[in-house]
């Protein structure tokens, strides 16, 4: 896929290739974050959908919030850049398209936080992980939910 050195933003919508299998499809929830974030402003809120196409387009409207193929996660933009990841159009996503709570589990912590770093009292559906997601990572994600080995 091509690579970027464009910073994603909030709407963003981006494809995967996946061997085998053809694109799966993102979108970039949030992005600017502020500087006294307790992960670094340079964090972006990600989903991946469920969706498959064997082209490299995707309505935005049929990406579904409650048809995640992985737990949203935060990730950086290194993706894009070693063309991982690949912008693909824009769509400013809604209260509609994003889940009515974020949670993410800190295995430091033994805690479950929302997007901002607030303590939650317990667990929600789906679930994360706290912390800046690697590429690779995200990877053995996709490949473990779509039942297929994942890059070396």
């Amino acid at each position: 896929m091509r690579k970027s050195r464009v910073r994603p933003r909030t709407g963003d919508v981006f494809a995967l290739d996946v061997e085998n299998v053809g694109h799966v499809f993102g979108r970039v929830m949030l992005a600017g974050l502020p500087e006294e974030h307790p992960h670094t402003s340079e964090a972006l809120l990600c989903y991946i959908y469920s969706l498959r196409s064997p082209e490299r387009f995707v309505d935005a409207g049929d990406m579904k919030k409650d048809e995640l193929l992985i737990p949203p996660f935060f990730i950086n933009s290194m993706p894009w850049r070693l063309g991982y990841f690949e912008t693909i159009g824009h769509a400013e996503p809604t209260e509609v398209d994003l889940l009515p709570r974020h949670c993410f589990y800190s295995i430091t912590w033994d805690s479950y936080y929302d997007e901002w770093g607030n303590k939650l009292k317990e667990r929600y559906e789906p679930c994360g992980v706290w912390g800046i997601r690697a590429y690779g990572g995200i990877d053995v994600e996709v490949s473990k939910a779509l039942g297929i080995t994942s890059s070396p």
